[in-house]
């Protein structure tokens, strides 16, 4: 038989027309190309970004091995979605925050260099939004869902770093005590 390969422009087409068609088929781009080794990273990574696809950009990252950006792209897409979701209350988007979530533990996960300060430095930045962004919300039974996605956010990020970590490397975290954040006494 014939090998069959499919034209690099009609894989480029198909990410930008996904790019272009909304929110919905946006989401699936990260999908699509997970499941094809067909499509051209490089030329999907600048449409991507082009369209800010985020989850889809940080996927390509990664797959460049550029996990430093991949985890910066995927904690934007997290914040994104969660001031989408709880504080625009744009409601398709707060089933979207766990699959954020998600991505973001599984490329810190895979980070090596500077590990312990970048998870120090995104539990503190959203710890951050969280507490910023409590006041904003103005009815007490949204105000107590936020709160609850707070406590759930923040639990999954911190059992993902016990269990990236040894009990040493999580005592000094980017130069801090990390239980009680004050100066460690050594130094």
């Amino acid at each position: 038989g014939k090998n069959f390969s499919i034209n690099k422009d009609l894989l480029k087409l198909h990410i930008e027309l996904l790019c272009e068609s909304g929110l919905k088929q946006q989401r699936r781009i990260k999908e699509i190309l997970q499941g094809s080794n067909e499509y051209p990273l490089n030329i999907c990574l600048d449409i991507c970004k082009k369209y800010m696809i985020k989850s889809a950009w940080a996927y390509l990252e990664f797959k460049q091995g550029n996990i430093s950006a991949s985890i910066n792209i995927s904690y934007e897409e997290l914040i994104d979605t969660l001031k989408k979701g709880y504080i625009d209350r744009i409601e398709d988007e707060k089933e979207y925050v766990q699959r954020a979530l998600k991505d973001l533990l599984e490329y810190l996960l895979q980070n090596t260099l500077s590990a312990e300060s970048t998870w120090f430095k995104i539990m503190i930045n959203i710890f951050k939004f969280f507490e910023d962004n409590l006041n904003r919300i103005k009815s007490e039974e949204e105000k107590q869902e936020f709160k609850k996605l707070g406590y759930n956010v923040t639990d999954q990020m911190l059992e993902n770093i016990f269990a990236s970590f040894d009990s040493k490397d999580l005592m000094k975290v980017s130069g801090y005590h990390f239980i009680s954040l004050t100066p460690p006494l050594d130094c």
